[in-house]
């Protein structure tokens, strides 16, 4: 009975016990044994809950880990590294280099594994637009364990970020230069009793002026994006009476170009809105569309019934925007025509405040260049939630 208990027991089956009442030599034998089961029974079970609680949290991550053997090869995954990898059926077996196609990759695992470094971290990048951190760490028994941390929109930001820097910094320091060159000149006094005084006053007056918009735009973009983290209360609000008083502080800008408005809204167009931020809405994009467009040309304002919104647009008759420009427009300081935006004035955050705004409302924004039907200008779009027409203002 003892000898067929230790075999079952090497056999892994733990649950066997010996059940002897002959003398006392014995007894103490078989209880040892059955206590020896006991324990390895116990010990098995809770290494095998622990397996399953590491396995639990591998698949749970969305790093991809992976770990290689002592000769360089994928010993084992979890399902984010199998789908960072995208191989199938199993990676289990390959070296990096196969699996990833990635020479940096491989190399690293190599210094790990090969030149005795305890602990590497490396950026690569896996596909289009993806950057991965990598960390490898050794393990001293041999091996080692790689983990990939998808950094993309980390990347994505601070570039962005550096971007918004450097043309703050360079919108700022045009028109500062300005205001330097000409302030030092009238530092002459012979020059300033000139006749060209006054024109270098009203030019610094200008770029002074150009400075504050852009910090004004920055500060209200700024506001705008901290309401969509804390949404104000929409409300009805008459999408038609908001156009009317972003027209009334446009008006002096078409009358100096002789543009000509066409309204089609109807008296009333009730939509779910922020009073304050759809007139912004309408005032940029008529100040944009007052800018780019030729004298003596027209300005077209619509609105049009879509399910359960409203779609308002504004077409000019502009230059028109090429295809590859049109995703971009509504970034903060993306200009078309560089040149051409400056010397309108612009500060090149007018589309972004309102796709900010509009977002913020619930609404989506776009232009469509050139209009349907047409061979030139642009017409930007957005849409609005309905409110109820019962409803009174």
């Amino acid at each position: 009975k003892i000898i067929d208990a230790a075999i079952a027991i090497g056999q892994g089956q733990y649950h066997q016990t010996i059940d002897i009442n002959s003398s006392k030599e014995f007894l103490k034998l078989s209880a040892c044994i059955n206590d020896m089961a006991t324990k390895i029974r116990e010990n098995i079970e809770k290494i095998t809950e622990q397996k399953q609680e590491l396995e639990a949290v591998l698949e749970g991550m969305q790093e991809g880990v992976m770990l290689l053997d002592k000769d360089g090869r994928i010993k084992a995954t979890n399902q984010a590294l199998t789908w960072i990898a995208k191989c199938s059926p199993t990676c289990v077996g390959h070296l990096p280099m196969e699996v990833f196609l990635n020479p940096e990759v491989q190399q690293a695992c190599d210094d790990i594994l090969k030149n005795g470094k305890a602990h590497l971290r490396i950026r690569v990048v896996m596909h289009p637009d993806t950057v991965y951190e990598v960390n490898l760490v050794r393990i001293p028994e041999g091996g080692a364990v790689v983990v990939f941390h998808d950094i993309s929109e980390l990347v994505r930001l601070e570039q962005a970020r550096q971007d918004f820097v450097a043309n703050v910094s360079h919108e700022l320091r045009t028109p500062l230069t300005s205001i330097k060159g000409y302030a030092e000149t009238l530092m002459d006094e012979k020059f300033r009793a000139s006749s060209q005084a006054d024109a270098f006053i009203h030019t610094i007056v200008k770029n002074a002026n150009n400075m504050s918009n852009i910090v004004n735009d920055l500060l209200e973009l700024t506001k705008l994006q901290q309401r969509q983290k804390e949404p104000d209360q929409l409300s009805p609000v008459n999408g038609t009476a908001c156009f009317i008083s972003a027209w009334e502080t446009c008006m002096p800008m078409c009358r100096d170009k002789n543009i000509r408005m066409i309204n089609r809204l109807p008296d009333i167009t009730l939509v779910i809105a922020q009073e304050n931020s759809l007139i912004q809405v309408f005032r940029n994009l008529l100040d944009n569309a007052i800018r780019y467009s030729p004298e003596n040309t027209t300005i077209t304002v619509f609105c049009e019934p879509a399910d359960n919104t409203i779609v308002f647009g504004i077409q000019d008759e502009g230059p028109g925007i090429a295809l590859r420009h049109q995703q971009r427009i509504f970034e903060r300081f993306y200009r078309v025509d560089k040149e051409r935006s400056r010397a309108s004035g612009g500060t090149g955050l007018g589309l972004a405040i309102c796709r900010h705004a509009v977002q913020g409302m619930g609404g989506k924004i776009w232009v469509q260049s050139p209009p349907e039907g047409t061979t030139s200008g642009s017409v930007f779009f957005f849409t609005l939630e309905k409110a109820d027409r019962n409803i009174k203002l």
